[in-house]
């Protein structure tokens, strides 16, 4: 047994040090990556496959790389992503870095937040970023677009409230198999449904299905909810 830890802390002081070379990261600084990632439940492959893209993208948005190593498998975790889908989810990071008023760090705060509604009712990834994105642009962002489209979800999916409101709109979250039918579709059948309403009414029902504390941040997705296609995070 001890010599199989001396080997795993081979492996990882290996990784690092090679890392410390190829990339503008010290040795150290990818010690701690790797620690962040051991505390997440990576495993000794998984952390060293994953070093040099979480490395990258730290230098990529100047990112703190303990930070970006922490916020990472954080986030992860929060959506329900395995290790295996680690480029395709930085690579969504990135583009919203380069894309929206917004940095990867922050994202992944909002993420962390709204992680938890997201995997329950199955959204997918490219959507919530979009949205996360769009709110970001409109001031709304980190741990708090995080908190505000968390409230939203729920509130879609599971309170009578939002519910009955949106029944009378024509529109539900879910498929007659009961399967979530897309963040990009509810919202764009919800802005096709108050379109010809009154301004009252349209406020009425958004404060109806958002909640009075995030019916503003609703707005911010229907007026842009054209925006949303499976490429837009691209």
């Amino acid at each position: 047994r001890r010599q199989r830890q001396m080997c795993i802390r081979d492996s990882l002081e290996q990784a690092a040090l090679a890392m410390g070379k190829a990339t503008t990261k010290t040795a150290t600084a990818a010690s701690e990556a790797l620690g962040y990632m051991a505390l997440a439940g990576w495993n000794v492959d998984q952390s060293i496959s994953a070093l040099e893209p979480v490395l990258r993208l730290s230098e990529a948005t100047q990112m703190d790389l303990a930070r970006c190593s922490d916020l990472t498998t954080d986030s992860m975790s929060a959506l329900g992503l395995s290790v295996d889908e680690l480029g395709e989810y930085l690579d969504i990071c990135t583009a919203a870095n380069n894309n929206a008023n917004t940095t990867a760090g922050a994202l992944m705060e909002a993420f962390i937040g709204c992680g938890g509604a997201a995997k329950t009712v199955g959204a997918d990834m490219i959507d919530m970023a979009t949205a996360l994105g769009v709110l970001a642009n409109n001031g709304t962002k980190g741990t708090e677009a995080g908190t505000a489209l968390n409230s939203m979800l729920v509130r879609m999916s599971s309170k009578d409230v939002a519910i009955n409101a949106m029944k009378e709109l024509g529109v539900s979250v879910f498929d007659t198999s009961g399967e979530f039918i897309g963040l990009n579709n509810v919202l764009v059948q919800l802005s096709d449904a108050m379109s010809n309403l009154t301004t009252e009414q349209q406020t009425a029902y958004m404060s109806s299905i958002a909640g009075t504390n995030y019916y503003t941040e609703m707005s911010y997705l229907l007026n842009s909810c054209l925006l949303y296609t499976s490429d837009a995070a691209d």
